[in-house]
């Protein structure tokens, strides 16, 4: 862990890294925002500059509008306060963890959820590399680790159309 450990806000499992904490809790606070009619760069502003991630807030905005353009289906994200893991959670978080390194495994990740997957990699990039200049890294997961399952109950309203 870095030095920013007790910035970085604990959100899903404990298991994941800093960055993908952060940017697990960034992605959830976009869809709150969308739900509540507020508007979704202004909070995640606001939520990032609090963890010292100010300009990552305006990467993510710009991934979570790139996704919202190209989506395929509603998709399934938790609240913020929520430990588990949804899957299309783990596919958005797992690819902007492997998007510098492996960019098609990223696209890949990515392809159940949008219809242009290679745009959202590209942005998935670049949020990786912002969480990165701010001392928040995340991991570059290529192993088959098995991740823990989403009980089906957790996915009865998707909260992202």
């Amino acid at each position: 862990m870095d030095h920013r450990s007790h910035l970085a806000p604990r959100c899903g499992p404990e298991r994941l890294f800093e960055g993908e904490q952060l940017l697990l809790w960034m992605v959830r606070q976009w869809v709150i925002a969308r739900v509540t009619c507020e508007s979704p760069r202004a909070r995640l502003a606001a939520v990032a500059d609090r963890y010292g991630a100010p300009r990552s807030a305006t990467c993510v905005a710009m991934l979570m509008m790139a996704i919202e353009e190209h989506v395929k289906r509603p998709l399934c994200i938790l609240h913020p306060d929520c430990p588990g893991y949804a899957r299309d959670e783990q596919h958005i978080i797992t690819a902007c963890g492997v998007s510098p390194a492996e960019p098609d495994l990223a696209a890949r990740l990515l392809e159940g959820l949008v219809i242009a997957p290679d745009v959202v990699a590209v942005m998935a990039r670049v949020v990786n590399a912002s969480l990165a200049r701010e001392g928040f890294i995340l991991p570059v997961r290529l192993d088959d680790t098995p991740r823990p399952p989403t009980p089906p109950n957790l996915c009865a309203h998707p909260t992202l159309h």
